[in-house]
């Protein structure tokens, strides 16, 4: 019945996006070489060679971007580099991320590490965040930057605030507005920088806040891991067939399952605020809200389940997927993942989406492998002799 329930619901979130999206393409590599328009591109590697009249958003392992975006660009991968202007905001996250010119409006990028070149004229605001950040921009509004290691170089027209460990402003900086700096550490600042005012306030960097005590974060903490322990138990106990055909999607198509878990996260939202914007569909789409949210937190039990196997399979071979002992590391492990700034933000991210990916070709791929069929079958079994013992 819920395999039912959840056919329908992706179905009726997904068909919308053939309407309101004007080119989608997918494929192990995705490489466009005409002008496009709007388009939703999804790949191994995507190599954007052709002006986009409109938005472009990319995903993939390796994402390039060689000519104009009309208006908005959204990226995220392994690796993302921008090599041509953006005519509004970009918006992009990835392992490394480089941008190397114009952007009409906003900058937004969350990456472990993100490398800006003097050809990147900002017209908006600048938002950065990551493990080590390298800036060589000319930012007309504001700069904030939240890393570990920060180095400075460029022009910036206004404030800039930093939260980070070290930071290193080069001589050829030059901030017209108040520099800000978060850190426990004194800034290695050039005398050659040309700086209007600074503020060094001697904080933590990071984005928890220094008033929330060590005693709170532990409380919420064990509450959010056994929270997550009896929401996983509970998963694994009702559907132990799709969570484990999830988990075998994950482990053995976990490209595939990135591509479909982004499609279904970007994509659904609209859809559900087209079928409230509608007459027909708003009971549809008030019925798909919970359904959305129930789904996401599907996708974080199949991605308990998935890191407490591969860390309980580091110290014992023959570990059960769906055991307690994975449930509890692996429950530990996506709480800690919480606070760790930006790079455990990013990895629990990339998690859930492809989760989501293994629950979509869990649902849809209805041939199983004997291996699967096996293992159903003795799960079967052994409910059913607990059953008689009681």
């Amino acid at each position: 019945m819920f395999k039912k329930i959840l056919c329908a619901t992706v179905l009726s979130l997904i068909l919308p996006i053939a309407v309101l999206a004007a080119d989608i393409k997918t494929g192990d590599s995705v490489y466009i070489n005409q002008v496009q328009k709007n388009s939703y591109l999804f790949g191994s590697t995507v190599n954007v060679n052709s002006e986009t009249k409109g938005d472009l958003t990319a995903f993939g392992n390796d994402v390039f971007v060689d000519q104009s975006t009309e208006r908005s660009l959204f990226a995220g991968g392994a690796t993302v580099k921008i090599s041509a202007p953006v005519g509004q905001s970009l918006r992009a996250f990835g392992a490394t991320v480089t941008s190397g010119e114009a952007i009409g409006e906003d900058e937004i990028v969350f990456a472990g590490s993100f490398t800006s070149t003097e050809n990147n004229r900002v017209g908006g605001d600048m938002i950065v965040g990551g493990s080590t950040i390298s800036l060589n921009s000319e930012v007309a509004g504001k700069t904030r930057i939240y890393a570990s290691n920060v180095t400075i170089s460029g022009k910036y027209a206004s404030d800039v605030e930093i939260r980070a460990e070290k930071i290193s402003i080069n001589p050829n900086t030059t901030i017209d507005g108040k520099l800000t700096y978060y850190s426990e550490n004194d800034a290695a600042i050039s005398s050659e920088a040309k700086i209007k005012e600074i503020d060094h306030k001697k904080e933590k960097s990071g984005f928890a806040s220094r008033t929330e005590s060590a005693g709170t974060r532990f409380v919420g903490a064990l509450f959010s891991v056994i929270g997550l322990i009896i929401l996983t138990l509970i998963a694994n106990a009702f559907l132990p067939g799709l969570t484990r055909r999830s988990l075998e999607s994950v482990h053995n198509h976990s490209g595939r399952s990135a591509l479909y878990g982004l499609a279904y996260t970007l994509f659904a939202p609209v859809a559900i605020f087209a079928f409230l914007i509608s007459v027909i569909g708003i009971i549809f789409g008030i019925a798909a809200i919970p359904v959305y949210v129930a789904s996401l937190f599907l996708a974080s039990t199949i991605a308990v389940n998935f890191i407490g196997k591969v860390l309980t399979g580091l110290f014992k071979k023959d570990a059960d997927g769906l055991g307690w002992l994975n449930v509890t590391i692996g429950s530990l492990a996506f709480v800690f993942l919480s606070y760790i700034p930006i790079l455990g933000w990013f990895i629990k991210f990339a998690l859930i989406i492809v989760s989501l990916g293994g629950i979509l070709i869990a649902t849809f791929h209805k041939d199983k492998s004997a291996a699967q069929r096996v293992i159903e079958r003795s799960d079967d079994k052994s409910n059913g002799k607990s059953r008689t013992k009681k």
